[in-house]
């Protein structure tokens, strides 16, 4: 029988196109391969003599089964089903675009105007010929890792583009940060989504502690910009990502990565037109499925349930004001909470908001025992863990979730 190795049973997120390999087996003279989405798959191959066979062209979010049966000159034995599901999403990738010290450019010298003289080529295929389209199909995040610990410039003068196949151009950020007094440097996720904020929209001084901004979200310059290349025109072909600067050569950055991801838009829960969940009784489930847009703009003060500033050895907000409550149910023993676009508007020179994971009696009173891994973090420098400008907190099966403002 077959010993399937990848993609593994149960998997899920798999890419359209990829590899089915299983070890190879000292009786085995040739594999019968059954794959579809259908459980017992059908056919896919007799005879092969090889250990793993390509798929491509998959279905988005579609499970799939597969069996490899072993065979020899005497008998064949069937092996087991594995199964797994494919995501939403392509992604496209490249890396190592630029070595530190590269020039960019300042975009006046470039044909158009305003685009790098070091663009990252991301070649693109497998996407809808008929276009890209808002409810269907869509440019869904963009990645870029510029520099590292041992590349690091000033970037709030950087600006960052985003150019496809036929030349519809659009700003990812302009300056990519507020703060150019202290060097650092970014691996940053972007969406397109009102709630989120830009990198220069925080403190300077919250900047400077919490690059390289690798944990949560970041708004691209102008919300709605995405749906810019929703033209009807065919999205396969080369895609640019454009790094704009105008220091000298040699003192500019490295553009190591840039990821573009594909898909169907991400199922959003919105409930930041309502504060019924600023009580522990009305929080709001996270279910892993839908992201959660809310807010505690106009909470009330007071919480009957604000377990007090040291809970659990746990130190963090002292002030209990405006509070609101979200609660899951972990399917895994380290699960990780990821908030994004927390600004404080009311007070925007503090960088800081905290969140803190509790075990959450049924009763609802004010929590004593904070989870493995629950506390606020305040690490001072390029923080691993959790990115000071939206925290992340984490851990615990069946407990309740607190963030906390000043």
């Amino acid at each position: 029988m077959a010993d399937l190795y990848t993609p593994y049973n149960g998997a899920v997120d798999m890419p359209l196109n990829g590899d089915l390999v299983w070890r190879k087996s000292n009786i085995a003279s040739a594999y019968d391969i059954y794959f579809g989405t259908t459980n017992p798959p059908v056919l896919l191959e007799a005879n092969r003599t090889i250990n793993s066979i390509a798929y491509t062209a998959l279905s988005y979010n579609t499970t799939y089964y597969w069996r490899v049966d072993t065979k020899n000159g005497c008998y064949t034995t069937t092996g087991n089903v594995w199964s797994f599901t494919t995501g939403d999403n392509l992604t496209f990738s490249v890396t190592n675009v630029t070595t530190c010290g590269t020039d960019f450019g300042d975009g006046t010298t470039t044909s158009p105007t305003g685009l790098s003289l070091q663009p990252a080529n991301i070649v693109t295929s497998g996407l809808p010929v008929s276009g890209l389209i808002a409810g269907g199909i869509g440019l869904r995040q963009v990645n870029v890792k510029l520099g590292s610990s041992a590349c690091e410039q000033l970037l709030g003068t950087y600006v960052l583009k985003l150019r496809n196949p036929q030349g519809v151009t659009i700003t990812l950020a302009s300056p990519l940060t507020g703060n150019n007094a202290s060097t650092a440097w970014v691996d940053v996720k972007f969406r397109d989504e009102v709630s989120l904020e830009r990198i220069k929209d925080y403190p300077d001084a919250g900047e400077q502690l919490y690059y390289p901004f690798s944990i949560g979200y970041y708004a691209i310059e102008t919300d709605g910009q995405f749906t810019n290349f929703n033209t009807g025109a065919d999205p396969n072909g080369t895609w640019s990502l454009h790094v704009i600067e105008n220091v000298a050569t040699g003192t500019e950055i490295s553009l190591e990565r840039v990821d573009l991801i594909f898909g169907f838009p991400l199922e959003v829960e919105d409930v930041s037109s309502s504060n019924l969940n600023n009580a522990c009784s009305d929080a709001v489930c996270i279910d892993g499925v839908f992201k959660v847009r809310g807010t505690n703009n106009g909470y009330t003060q007071n919480d009957p349930n604000y377990p007090g500033h040291s809970v659990d050895g746990c130190s963090w907000n002292q002030a209990n004001n405006n509070s609101a409550w979200f609660y899951f149910n972990a399917s895994a023993p380290n699960p990780k909470i990821v908030i994004s676009g927390s600004l404080n508007t009311g007070l925007p020179g503090l960088s800081d908001m905290q969140a803190v994971v509790v075990v959450a009696p049924s009763t609802c009173v004010a929590p004593t025992d904070v989870v493995n891994g629950g506390c606020p973090d305040d690490e001072s420098v390029n923080n691993l863990a959790s990115s000071g400008l939206w925290r992340r907190y984490f851990y615990s099966r069946k407990c309740l979730f607190k963030r906390n403002f000043f």
